[in-house]
């Protein structure tokens, strides 16, 4: 993959799960993109800015409060980087309740709608090797305090 081989990249989200009047017809909501391209090797100070970056974007403010990487580290770990290129991506959203049972199609009495999913923190967990009371780093406490990333709305 490094030496330029086509690639795909998929990330999907499920927000919610859609229950309609029959399970052909039940869905889910969700976000998804399909990016299409060729990896490229990222080498030195490209790499370590890459891997810092996306170490930022998952744990922000962690990079500042652990060592930086070491050789040893970047050495054993293959950054790859791939352009995102006019037509060569697609993306997908369905954001919507169910849809209307033809006429006499409904269940009487029977629930539809939407069932959201929601992501959270729980309370952190200290390392076994550390005094229980070792302080929380700030950036699990932000991290806490503003919940998980949920992406573009």
């Amino acid at each position: 993959m490094a030496a330029g081989a086509p690639a795909a990249l998929c990330v999907i989200h499920v927000d919610g799960w859609v229950y309609a009047h029959t399970l052909f017809d039940s869905s889910a909501n969700y976000r998804s993109a399909v990016v299409h391209g060729h990896l490229h090797r990222l080498d030195g100070d490209e790499a370590m800015q890459a891997l810092t970056q996306i170490s930022e974007g998952l744990m922000p403010g962690r990079p500042a409060e652990v060592p930086f990487h070491t050789k040893k580290q970047l050495a054993a770990t293959t950054a790859l980087a791939m352009d995102i290129v006019e037509d060569q991506w697609t993306v997908k959203v369905r954001d919507a309740g169910p849809g209307v049972p033809e006429p006499g199609e409904a269940e009487p009495g029977l629930w539809t709608g939407i069932l959201p999913i929601v992501t959270g923190y729980g309370e952190p967990v200290t390392a076994a090797r550390l005094p229980a009371d070792t302080p929380v780093s700030p950036s699990v406490l932000k991290a806490m305090r503003h919940g998980p990333p949920s992406g573009p709305r």
